[in-house]
């Protein structure tokens, strides 16, 4: 009997390393807000997801392979919280990638962020890269991937990250899209190809991040280019940055021109568990006539605890009569105003 116990020990050490080489981690975020928005004559009431942090659930692990060498792999699904929803049809939309992990950085195939997610998420932070983010809301306005949103998340995608290197780190992306068939005289395969190219110093209390990102197309392509930096004084966070989008028209091909900057800068002021959150950018834009708009934050959060915290937040946006920008409603050359009471939790 005592034999056949020091045995069962032996057997258990002799596993247990086999065991620890590998781990998977379950997380999430649920972000929920009661929210009152209006704009002209529309007016919203009721649930809004996502104020800070978008919704999520996901898996993501490691296995040790040795000599430095690990596979990493992540599946992330958004959600609404306010009926249980999935943000798209695809199953795992925001990430669902493998690659491995050494000493040379990593290399991973599958659904992923672009630098500009993610420089810019690390960046424009003063309300947590979330929905009442001013560069954010200008972003989306015009369609422009570079921001914390779906546009930045490639499909069919190979990167590689050089991990942090005293500070600098350097992130590239190319994307497939979804065309990977071509057939003589047809299309190109590659007329929805994705690049992006992000390089980022990280040192201390500064932060800057410049992107590029191209997003071809059969009749012209476009290209976007971001800078922000974020400096940490202590008593505030301070973080700006400029943005531009170009594409020149095609009208044949029924592709409209595109020139438009975006300026933002936002600060984060600690007090006590909370923290004050204001921001302002402003859109120009140099194709249509009466199109900028400016849209200013006020914010506050409090920490309840390491993965909880509630949340106040008022966006105000004024719109030139072409446009039409705003949080939750917006009417085309009018006013919007936006204000949700929330809670995140994150695990």
């Amino acid at each position: 009997m005592q034999k056949k116990l020091i045995a069962l020990a032996v057997a258990g050490l002799a596993t247990a390393p086999a065991f620890a080489q590998s781990n998977v981690t379950v997380y999430g975020v649920i972000d929920a807000a009661v929210a009152y928005g209006e704009s002209g004559d529309t007016t919203y009431t009721g649930l809004q997801n996502g104020v800070l942090s978008g919704n999520r659930f996901g898996l993501k692990g490691s296995e040790d392979l040795g000599n430095g060498l690990a596979a990493v792999f992540a599946l992330e699904q958004g959600f609404n919280v306010g009926d249980g929803s999935p943000n798209s049809s695809k199953q795992f939309h925001r990430q669902s990638y493998a690659g491995l992990k050494g000493g040379f950085g990593t290399v991973a195939l599958g659904r992923q962020y672009a630098p500009g997610y993610l420089w810019n998420a690390r960046i424009n932070n003063s309300f947590a890269a979330g929905a009442y983010e001013p560069q954010a809301i200008l972003a989306f306005s015009k369609g422009l991937t570079i921001s914390p949103g779906s546009g930045s998340r490639w499909d069919n995608s190979i990167s590689y990250d050089t991990g942090d290197m005293g500070g600098l780190n350097v992130r590239a992306i190319y994307s497939f899209q979804s065309t990977m068939t071509e057939v003589d005289g047809g299309p190109d395969a590659s007329d929805d190809d994705r690049i992006g190219l992000g390089v980022a110093y990280n040192a201390g209390p500064l932060k800057v991040g410049l992107v590029y990102h191209q997003l071809k197309g059969a009749a012209e392509d476009t290209d976007e280019v971001y800078l922000g930096a974020a400096y940490d004084l202590g008593v505030v966070n301070l973080n700006a940055s400029v943005q531009q989008g170009k594409r020149d028209a095609n009208a044949g091909a029924g592709v409209s021109e595109l020139d438009v900057l975006i300026y933002t800068i936002a600060a984060s002021i600690p007090v006590g568990p909370g923290a004050i959150h204001v921001g302002v950018g402003q859109l120009s834009d140099d194709v249509t006539d009466d199109a900028d708009s400016t849209t200013a934050s006020v914010g506050y959060t409090q920490s309840l605890s390491k993965r909880t915290n509630v949340t106040l937040v008022v966006n105000h946006t004024t719109n030139d009569d072409n446009a039409g920008v705003g949080v939750l409603v917006a009417e085309t050359g009018e006013e919007s105003t936006s204000i949700a009471a929330g809670l995140r939790h994150s695990f």
